[in-house]
């Protein structure tokens, strides 16, 4: 018995090949189109390339801050009562470092009730309108240009009476807390009233 051997021909079909898909047709098809759009984006000739940067940054401002100092005024130093009457009292002090607009010189009695307040551009002053016989407190405050005041320096005195004054008129102010006669106020001794009557 003869056995044939089943071969495939030449030209028979073609073995088993995988099925063609969509997505390599479309390769296929456009593979050509593609190179030519890389082949013109690389050939293109360099063109300048600017990329945007940002603005730099604002160099950091520190705010102003307001800051007051204020100079504490100094106080006039050594005042002193230069004169006494029966209805003024005059005083003088010695004048503060640093820059004076003014003083500020307050007078104030507890025994009347009276209160005064005087500005002068010196260094010394005279209060009048006083009451005879009246125990005065005298203060002195040293006064800048920003109105700022110091702390007083106080001082007082008395104003003479009536008697006082005149006796201080007279030539005879030492005598008043003694008692005066007529003979001591007149000076009149034994010895003058002799003399007179010889003549």
């Amino acid at each position: 018995m003869k056995r044939r051997s089943c071969l495939p021909s030449e030209t028979g079909s073609p073995q088993n090949s995988p099925p063609e898909t969509k997505h390599s047709r479309w390769e296929e098809e456009n593979s050509e189109d593609i190179s030519e759009e890389e082949e013109e984006f690389f050939d293109a000739p360099d063109e300048p390339y600017c990329e945007e940067e940002d603005p730099p940054a604002k160099p950091h401002q520190c705010e102003a801050a307001c800051v007051s100092v204020f100079t504490e005024p100094s106080p006039p130093v050594r005042v002193t009562i230069t004169q006494v009457s029966s209805g003024s009292l005059s005083l003088c002090w010695d004048t503060p470092a640093g820059e004076v607009e003014n003083y500020i010189v307050t007078c104030s009695s507890e025994e009347d009730s009276s209160w005064q307040e005087l500005t002068t551009h010196t260094n010394s002053l005279t209060v009048s309108s006083l009451k005879p016989g009246v125990c005065y407190s005298l203060q002195v405050s040293t006064q800048l240009k920003n109105g700022r005041r110091s702390k007083p320096t106080v001082t007082s005195s008395c104003t003479k009476t009536h008697m006082e004054s005149l006796l201080e008129d007279l030539g005879l102010e030492q005598h008043y807390k003694e008692k005066l006669s007529l003979t001591t106020v007149l000076q009149i001794d034994e010895k003058t009233i002799n003399d007179e009557s010889s003549k």
